[in-house]
């Protein structure tokens, strides 16, 4: 009996995981900057995740995913419908507060943020950020980086950090502190 209950979890993780299932917890993936740090690579914050603290205190997950591992990924057909369904319903992606875009943009930009929601690419840093609105810094609370077949993490909040005028984190600021 035993393993019939194991042979059920295992393929129900197998079409969860081919079917983006595994991601449908109520994750809602944005895109915030990228980086060029041992390959190009795109960040995303978790829009539904996001806790709106005391003192203009706010705590994010945030996730780095490889632009090369998310070109392997082909979109399924509800996944691009999703995509469309969002354009049509004129659905401008929140990075959009850091410049102007074109069309063509905002459309990698809504597939891109489709494919961080599936799950299937695994992240290469993956940080769980507070930031002060009022102060404009940020600490890491969490953080675990894979690069190069390495691993590491720590769970030891950093110190605070002044956020520079420019870059990944002044976009997230101003994205989640609408500034």
């Amino acid at each position: 009996m035993k393993s019939i209950g194991a042979i059920a979890i295992v393929l129900f993780t197998i079409v969860a995981l081919r079917t983006g299932v595994a991601q449908a917890l109520d994750v809602d993936w944005k895109l915030y900057g990228g980086d060029t740090t041992g390959g190009i690579s795109f960040c995303f914050y978790d829009a539904n995740g996001v806790v709106r603290g005391p003192e203009d205190h706010i705590r994010v997950w945030i996730k780095c995913l490889s632009q090369k591992d998310m070109e392997s990924i082909e979109l399924s057909k509800n996944s691009v419908d999703k995509s469309v369904k969002k354009l049509g319903a004129g659905y401008v992606p929140p990075i959009v507060v850091a410049g102007k875009m074109n069309f063509d943009q905002i459309v990698d930009i809504t597939a891109s943020e489709e494919i961080a929601n599936t799950g299937l690419v695994k992240p290469q840093a993956s940080i769980f950020y507070e930031l002060s609105c009022s102060e404009r810094s940020l600490r890491e609370l969490s953080i675990h980086v894979h690069a190069n077949g390495k691993s590491g993490s720590s769970e030891k909040p950093s110190d605070w950090k002044y956020v520079l005028p420019e870059g990944n984190a002044a976009t997230l600021l101003k994205i989640l502190c609408h500034a």
